[in-house]
């Protein structure tokens, strides 16, 4: 029903931005969760080792309203 009120458009996103910007977005959102202060400076290796270790040991809601 949406569909056929508001109409169906697909939009191209490309991934090949600079690696930058998600650094900066990714350093943001763990230095707010208080998880990492300083992901910026952190080597490639460690910034691998701490993003799998949150995604497979600290699975946390999307926000702060989210309640299980």
């Amino acid at each position: 029903m949406l569909l056929k009120i508001f109409g169906f458009y697909l939009a191209s996103i490309d991934m090949r931005q600079d690696s930058s910007v998600y650094e900066s977005s990714v350093a943001e959102l763990l230095s707010s969760a208080n998880i990492e202060k300083n992901y910026s400076e952190l080597t490639e290796e460690e910034k691998c080792k701490l993003l799998l270790k949150q995604l497979k040991e600290d699975p946390r809601p999307l926000s702060i309203n989210d309640e299980k």
